[in-house]
């Protein structure tokens, strides 16, 4: 996951936090979150180009169970993919 996020090693660090915590909270394994994350922003990039500095992917308990939260930003749609 972390080698498809583009830019300085500052914001790639925030977002492997981010990571952390999410799977802290939602209890799911260091393994999980990465494969997940990578799955969601290679499914994305078919049809997108997402800012890749912004991309946050959570998973998160709640009272009613657990909830995946994904922003990825667009910068633009690939129309050639529809």
């Amino acid at each position: 996951m972390f080698g498809l996020l583009k830019g300085n090693s500052k914001k790639a660090a925030k977002q492997r936090l981010k990571t952390v915590i999410s799977r802290d909270r939602a209890n799911v394994s260091a393994e999980f979150m990465l494969k997940l994350t990578s799955d969601i922003i290679s499914a994305a990039v078919k049809y997108i180009e997402p800012d890749y500095e912004k991309i946050s992917i959570t998973v998160e308990r709640g009272k009613n169970g657990a909830y995946l939260n994904a922003r990825l930003p667009v910068v633009y749609y690939k129309e050639a993919a529809i």
